[in-house]
């Protein structure tokens, strides 16, 4: 009798268990696949990640979002911005992280600065690429524009506590074995100087004219040529001299 007992007992618990076990099994999977699954993307959204130029990913990169020259919101890469109004301009300007330097967008701009206007149907997507220089290999590289009475064109100052700076001449670089330019700037910018790898090879492609201003040479050289070649030995800065016609 007692044997009889403890079995009816126990075939008694069999669905109880059963049903645990269902409920603990279904709430792992709910687990798991919740934890895989990234929330979407808000529509109105502005999306900036960093990765290197070999495509690695990784993080931490300052980025300010800005309207009409003021920081509204800042973030950290991988970073979003949502609730964002359809139709406004928005500048997002990243920064540099320690030794590793901003050199363009993946969608081929070459300046720090990025504008996007949202249509109110999706987000956008910018994804910021950098060059690793170790501290030992590294050497700057300084671009100035003047007019020949020695006065600059373009110069760097602070707005509203956001870095800024007059528009000058506009200025790219090729990097070492390469024939397309993979970093710019205007002079005068806050990004200047390049931080590049010390003895190598960088060509230099300044503006030959904008609006009313024409290049008229190099101050060192005196090159009339606005596309020169330089090695770095230690830190350079090149002068290129421009004159304002009627």
């Amino acid at each position: 009798m007692r044997s009889q007992k403890r079995s009816s007992s126990l075939s008694g618990m069999f669905p109880i268990i059963a049903v645990a076990v269902v409920i603990i099994f279904a709430s792992l999977m709910f687990t798991t696949f919740y934890s895989q699954t990234s929330l979407p993307t808000p529509t109105n959204s502005i999306v900036v990640s960093s990765t290197m130029l070999n495509g690695t990913n990784f993080s931490g990169v300052q980025v300010d979002l800005r309207i009409n020259g003021t920081t509204i919101k800042t973030g950290y890469t991988p970073a979003t911005f949502s609730g964002l109004t359809p139709g406004v301009q928005y500048d997002v300007v990243v920064y540099w992280l320690n030794n590793i330097y901003f050199r363009h967008f993946s969608d081929g701009n070459l300046e720090r600065y990025a504008v996007v206007t949202l249509n109110g149907t999706k987000y956008a997507s910018l994804d910021a690429e950098f060059q690793y220089v170790p501290p030992q290999d590294a050497a700057a590289l300084n671009i100035m524009a003047e007019f020949p009475n020695g006065t600059q064109i373009g110069t760097s100052h602070d707005a509203n506590g956001s870095d800024s700076h007059t528009p000058g001449m506009w200025v790219q670089i090729v990097p070492p074995g390469s024939t397309q330019a993979y970093t710019g700037t205007f002079t005068g910018g806050s990004i200047l100087p390049f931080i590049f790898f010390n003895h190598e090879t960088y060509t230099i492609q300044m503006s030959s004219s904008y609006g009313n201003l024409q290049f008229l040479y190099w101050k060192d050289n005196m090159s009339n040529s606005p596309t020169r070649s330089v090695i770095l030995d230690g830190n350079e800065t090149y002068v290129a001299v421009f004159e304002e016609q009627s």
